[in-house]
């Protein structure tokens, strides 16, 4: 296996996420793979990353400037779902 001759900056930001062994694959092939605490350390900066990894990460560039609606629409539905009477949860 080569190393790659552009390689990212990923961050995860679930432990979970992080155990996956995909993530030693991408290592070796000279990626930098780190997790959110790497930028609370400072070891890594926000500008630096190049991939977010979690189940709460959102990408929005300026070629998806129209989809923001769509975006925060779908985020607010993933943070807070629609919960029903049969569910025996009772939003107040």
């Amino acid at each position: 296996m080569g190393k790659t001759t552009k390689p990212l900056t990923i961050i995860i930001t679930d432990p979970t996420i992080g155990k996956w062994g995909e993530w030693d694959v991408l290592k070796a092939k000279g990626h930098r793979v780190g997790v959110l605490e790497d930028l609370k350390s400072g070891s890594c900066q926000v500008d630096e990353v190049d991939l977010w990894v979690g189940p709460g990460c959102w990408f929005l560039d300026s070629q998806h400037r129209q989809y923001l609606p769509l975006v925060i629409a779908s985020a607010r539905r993933a943070k807070f779902p629609l919960r029903s009477k049969d569910d025996g949860i009772v939003d107040e």
